[in-house]
């Protein structure tokens, strides 16, 4: 996976939702996370009060967890207008 983003923080439902201000990412864009930190972000959607929808979302954007084992941990992969997700 090419363009690989590195986050300055660690990889959270808070960083991310600062990546999507940022203007970074469009509608219909979904994040590719290293296995570690999708673990992470489900681990804190489990641990609120809202229900876990899948695939996860957040403000719109659907993070996926990279099932290749190619993404370092720390590190986010913007699938541009990914129309694959359903």
């Amino acid at each position: 996976m090419p363009n690989h983003t590195t986050f300055g923080t660690e990889i959270n439902v808070a960083s991310i939702r600062d990546f999507l201000f940022s203007g970074n990412v469009e509608p219909g864009d979904s994040l590719v996370l290293n296995e570690t930190d999708y673990n992470r972000i489900a681990a804190e959607f489990k641990a609120g009060e809202q229900p876990i929808e899948i695939p996860l979302t957040i403000l719109g954007l659907t993070i996926i967890k990279d099932t290749t084992a190619t993404l370092p941990a720390g590190k986010i992969h913007v699938i541009k207008n990914d129309s694959t997700i359903e």
